[in-house]
């Protein structure tokens, strides 16, 4: 509340010299939002007093150093949080997804690959993952924790239904329907039919599943979503428009709901106007840009090198003006001497020439 009251008094607070107030203020917000956009520059081990990202949050979280890459990712739950059992399926689906999108696993995933086809990953590499880890000797600390994360989560869940991460506010499609703002779309990347293709879909639950291990507490958020079809019966890209349209009844037919917080983009469907016939049941997909992050797909990320061409680009050669004599074009003109003389002569001429026209003025008032 009070967005313009708070930050007028921000303003007066900045104020050091009262004899430049206007100055005042405007060097303080300069600096400010200076030091907030070099910020989103900065390494995940820096962060500033002031956060304005929902993607930090300010709880503690231990981290242990051999810790899985999707057990620490940050973000933040919403609303009231609820404990309850999803079923076996729910649970089953859940953890291929994990395996799948763990770094940790993805050198025994491509083992896997070559003696199994990809059409098996779903019924077969669970439990394949899990013999195969029960397998390896010495027991290591790593191999520890891939055994705990091949035995499968825990029977239990928290679910809620807002969760803040990577800049964006989800919210499930229950909680969303009837209000002004819905942010429940999501959109990922996914294997299509065709290849490499983006899934659009719609948020029903927001889970967090923990895992069995005893030292300390593992959890990773995942979006139940219901997926539109991903081909051409439900899903269009038009070249020209650079837009993506969605038939809102035509749904994925494999059950594949899940998908990691971090790896979702927000979108919002808007619906055609009625008049036009073609365009009926099927929404634009608007992607959302998030709060506070600042996108940078197309800059190679380089350590400890700034992001500068080498070369400047469309610029005009100089060239060179040539000097002139003359103060006007006309054939007769009075030509300038280079050297800045000017003649005596000239000039007692001159002068003869303005007494002439004070004499005739002085005359003409006698008269």
């Amino acid at each position: 509340m009070y967005p313009f009251e708070r930050f007028m008094g921000y303003a007066k607070r900045a104020v050091k010299n009262k004899a430049r107030v206007e100055g005042s203020i405007c060097a303080t917000y300069l600096h400010r939002e200076t030091i907030y956009f070099c910020s989103h520059y900065f390494k995940d081990t820096l962060s500033s007093s002031h956060i304005r990202n929902e993607t930090e949050t300010s709880r503690p979280v231990r981290i242990h150093p051999l810790n899985m890459s999707i057990f620490s990712l940050p973000g933040r739950n919403g609303g009231g949080e609820k404990v309850l059992y999803p079923g076996d399926k729910v649970l089953y689906s859940a953890h291929v997804h994990l395996l799948i999108n763990c770094n940790e696993v993805e050198p025994y995933l491509q083992m896997f690959l070559t003696q199994h086809t990809s059409a098996q990953i779903n019924s077969q590499f669970p439990a394949w993952f899990k013999e195969y880890m029960y397998q390896q000797t010495p027991a290591t600390r790593v191999i520890q924790h891939l055994r705990n994360l091949s035995d499968g989560p825990k029977s239990t869940v928290k679910q809620w239904h807002t969760y803040f991460v990577n800049g964006y506010r989800f919210e499930t499609h229950s909680w969303s329907e009837g209000k002004t703002t819905v942010n429940s779309g999501v959109c990922m990347k996914g294997v299509t039919e065709n290849g490499e293709g983006d899934f659009y879909g719609v948020i029903e639950n927001i889970f967090e599943i923990e895992y069995n291990y005893l030292d300390y507490k593992k959890t990773v958020v995942l979006f139940y979503c219901k997926w539109f079809d991903p081909s051409n019966r439900g899903t269009r890209y038009d070249s020209k428009t650079n837009t993506v349209d969605i038939k809102m009844n035509k749904h994925y037919p494999l059950y594949d709901p899940f998908a990691m917080a971090h790896n979702v983009r927000q979108v919002h469907y808007v619906p055609y106007p009625s008049t036009t016939r073609d365009k009926r049941g099927w929404c634009a997909a608007i992607t959302s840009k998030p709060r506070g992050l600042i996108e940078k797909n197309e800059i190679d990320e380089r350590e400890d090198e700034p992001y500068q061409e080498d070369e400047m680009s469309n610029v005009d050669d100089v060239i060179a003006v040539e000097t002139f004599n003359q103060l006007c074009v006309q054939e007769e003109a009075e030509e300038v001497p280079s050297d800045g003389d000017v003649d005596e002569e000239d000039v007692e001429a001159n002068g003869d020439d303005e007494g002439s026209d004070d004499e005739d003025v002085s005359d003409w008032d006698d008269n």
